[in-house]
């Protein structure tokens, strides 16, 4: 059994001592948050951390990753799914709403500072890294979306992305460039103001549930990094 015990007491120093956390919560944005508030969701964190997470981290050392390859009778797709401790782990966390803790009320966030995620996040990783990477991927592709989106693909993705029933992806992978951005070689061409062609080879989702939209990391006209709207990809990584 895999033993973790959650930093709660450094990391009430650290918002205290270091951070002053109480300054912090005086910002308008933050009014509806106490200090009191903050180290309860904290510790009921550390409590998930230590014990739903961390004991995956068994089945993840002895079972591991299973390469699922594709057939005909899948439309030939192929997917690597995580050992059932995993995906138990994770719908726990979805219930949980811990996801949800920093982002914005209108969509089903809490409205805590990222201050507070950070602490979630720190715990979290500390529990199981590989688990808790699907978090940072969807965060991700939050960000992108409050940033970049529409109005209507904010109200169809991210409800369900907040609370992680919906998972972000990483469309890096190509057969020349792996964590490489810079030998990223897909891309495309617009066809209109709202629309465009991808054009290139995706190896790989990782974090994914097949039957998703994805947003894939591109080289758009002129040779710059662009978020768009993909469809399905050829491989995935299953936590369903």
């Amino acid at each position: 059994m895999t033993e973790y015990a959650p930093p709660l007491r450094d990391i009430r120093f650290a918002f205290d001592e270091v951070c002053d956390l109480p300054s912090l919560l005086k910002l308008d944005e933050f009014d509806h948050v106490e200090t009191d508030m903050v180290f309860a969701v904290l510790d009921e964190v550390g409590r998930f951390a230590a014990e739903v997470i961390a004991p995956t981290n068994v089945d993840g050392d002895q079972i591991g990753a299973q390469w699922i390859p594709g057939a005909d009778t899948d439309d030939g797709w192929a997917a690597v799914s995580t050992p059932e401790s995993f995906r138990s782990a994770y719908a726990k966390l979805v219930d949980s709403g811990f996801n949800a803790i920093p982002f914005e009320p209108d969509f089903g966030g809490g409205g805590f500072p990222w201050l507070v995620a950070l602490a979630v996040q720190e715990m979290f990783t500390s529990a199981n890294m590989s688990l808790s990477l699907c978090n940072l991927l969807t965060q991700g592709a939050i960000d992108a979306l409050q940033h970049h989106g529409s109005n209507e693909q904010q109200a169809t993705y991210l409800p369900k992305m907040l609370t992680g029933e919906w998972s972000g992806t990483m469309n890096l992978s190509e057969p020349q460039a792996g964590s490489d951005v810079g030998a990223v070689a897909e891309a495309h061409q617009r066809r209109d103001c709202r629309s465009a062609s991808p054009a290139g080879a995706k190896a790989a989702s990782a974090e994914a549930r097949c039957e998703c939209r994805s947003m894939a990391e591109e080289k758009c006209e002129p040779q710059q990094l662009h978020w768009v709207e993909r469809g399905r990809v050829r491989a995935c990584r299953r936590f369903y």
